[in-house]
């Protein structure tokens, strides 16, 4: 093989990944866009816990499901099939931090109602490590 050839087969490698990035980015930013979109829709169009649902399914997980389908059916086409799986994706995303948020909270709340500490770092005097060194992330106890 010359040096042609070499120099040749190391740029078409390098412009393989390169695609394989730039689709893998693509994605990442589909799935983060549609879970942004729907956060900001649920933020602005609800009040409270309310949910906008479509014949009973909350309307995250519809288009989750949606475009799921739509992507592993390829009714897109094979060419999009990727994406409308990312959308799906982000989606479920919002799906999920939604509720792990909601449950979150209703756990704060029931912890304040016992009268106990309320954060995720409320452990003062847990030590960590081998050397038993202290939480850093929490202030010490007064």
């Amino acid at each position: 093989m010359t040096k042609t050839q070499k120099l040749q087969a190391r740029i078409k490698r390098a412009s393989e990944r390169a695609r394989e990035m730039t689709g893998t980015i693509r994605h990442s930013v589909e799935a983060a866009g549609t879970a942004g979109i729907l956060a900001y829709t649920h933020g602005r169009q609800l009040v409270g816990d309310a949910d906008f649902k479509v014949m009973g399914v909350p309307i995250d997980v519809a288009t989750a499901m949606g475009f799921g389908a739509l992507g592993l059916f390829e009714a897109g086409g094979a060419k999009y099939a990727d994406d409308m799986i990312a959308i799906g994706t982000g989606a479920l995303c919002h799906y999920t931090t939604r509720v792990g948020y909601s449950m979150g909270q209703e756990a704060k709340s029931e912890r304040k109602a016992a009268g106990r500490p309320v954060g995720a770092l409320h452990a003062r005097n847990v030590r960590f490590g081998r050397g038993g060194a202290r939480n850093p992330f929490v202030a010490a106890a007064a």
